[in-house]
């Protein structure tokens, strides 16, 4: 069967194969973002032919209103070198909710989104309704386009009900990642507590290190790498390395299969793709309440939830995924099970596919409301 023509949008760069015949970068993109967004380009050039492809994002990590308004004429300035080109398009593909525009084409959204601010409700509500009194720049972008496709079930609810998505234009399906072990990988951790992310304080690495100080006073032989940290925190056990990317990259997955737990309490997260490549390795994962992982850890038991800010609800948390060999093992198995049956890249392209196809024949009845296997 021929593949369908396609815009892909991704946050980041990516290098393009030779079938992508316009190309739009952007030098000052978050370089973060390269790595995740050169899987989705890779995996969605397998599955179509992604004649175009576009940074949809502005040079910089956190929210901006006016930024994503100026990328967004560069943006246009993309489209109209589709048109001159007269490239065949089916539909387009964006990567979150970028560009801030609604396209020309049947266009599909993929992201984790939950909206900024203050998530502190997550604590208490697994499923807050969070609404606004205010027309938001992205509402257009979502309402408007043929299908949404979030990672978890929180991001499914707070998308439909922060932007407005109708029901049937909406549905769940995890985002894949590379580095799955294999099924009869013997998983032999090392007494190694990992922390990797792009923000120290957001992403709970000074309770963390708290944390560890309490773990290592009950056993000194525990270690805890950060990962992303471009400063060294002088603290027997601890390591830092700064973001890993390009040929460096074989440092992170190598602690990603070393590690006892993986552990990251942020403030705020969407789903954080760290925590699926952790399973991938069969690692356990602590999770902050405050964002859609501790939905997948409630219907999974791949780990454990803590509260952002509070260093005994983390501490208790890591010392029920490591204190006892069996529950442990449980855990780790969890993880993996949840990992390969919903990221690996194939297993997501299909699904994408088949949603998309549902949307586009109209055949909403036959799109389930969650892809992801629990």
């Amino acid at each position: 069967m021929e593949k369908k023509n396609i815009i892909l949008y991704t946050p980041g760069n990516v290098n393009v194969k030779e079938n992508t015949k316009v190309s739009f970068s952007n030098n000052s993109a978050d370089v973060c973002l390269n790595k995740r967004s050169q899987e989705f380009y890779d995996a969605m050039n397998e599955q179509y032919n992604v004649v175009a492809w576009c940074c949809g994002k502005y040079g910089q990590h956190e929210y901006s209103r006016e930024l994503g308004e100026a990328w967004c004429i560069f943006v246009q300035q993309f489209l109209a070198k589709v048109e001159k080109n007269k490239l065949p398009i089916d539909f387009a593909i964006q990567m979150f909710g970028h560009p801030v525009m609604v396209q020309p084409y049947p266009y599909f959204i993929f992201t984790d989104l939950i909206p900024w601010g203050d998530m502190s409700i997550l604590d208490t509500v697994h499923f807050p309704l969070i609404t606004k009194n205010y027309v938001h720049e992205q509402d257009k972008v979502y309402q408007n386009a043929t299908g949404v496709m979030c990672f978890t079930p929180l991001s499914r609810y707070l998308t439909k009900n922060y932007h407005k998505v109708s029901s049937k234009r909406i549905t769940t399906i995890c985002t894949g990642i590379n580095g799955h072990v294999q099924n009869n990988y013997l998983k032999n951790p090392e007494k190694l507590i990992l922390w990797a992310g792009s923000n120290f304080e957001g992403k709970g690495g000074k309770e963390l290190l708290q944390v560890f100080r309490k773990i290592r006073s009950v056993d000194p032989e525990y270690k805890l790498v950060f990962v992303g940290v471009d400063f060294e925190i002088s603290e027997p056990g601890v390591r830092t390395y700064p973001f890993l990317h390009g040929t460096d990259l074989h440092i992170l997955e190598e602690l990603f299969e070393k590690a006892m737990v993986f552990v990251m309490p942020s403030f705020r997260e969407c789903s954080g793709l760290v925590f699926f490549e952790a399973m991938a390795r069969k690692t356990p994962i602590v999770v902050p309440t405050r964002g859609g992982m501790a939905e997948i850890v409630r219907r999974t038991g791949c780990g454990e939830i803590a509260i952002p800010g509070d260093v005994n609800s983390i501490y208790e948390a890591v010392m029920r995924v490591i204190s006892d060999e069996q529950t442990y093992k449980r855990y780790s198995e969890a993880a993996y099970k949840f990992s390969i049956e919903n990221t690996d890249w194939k297993i997501v392209a299909d699904r994408i596919d088949n949603a998309i196809t549902c949307w586009l024949d109209n055949k909403f009845e036959k799109i389930p409301v969650d892809y992801n296997l629990y």
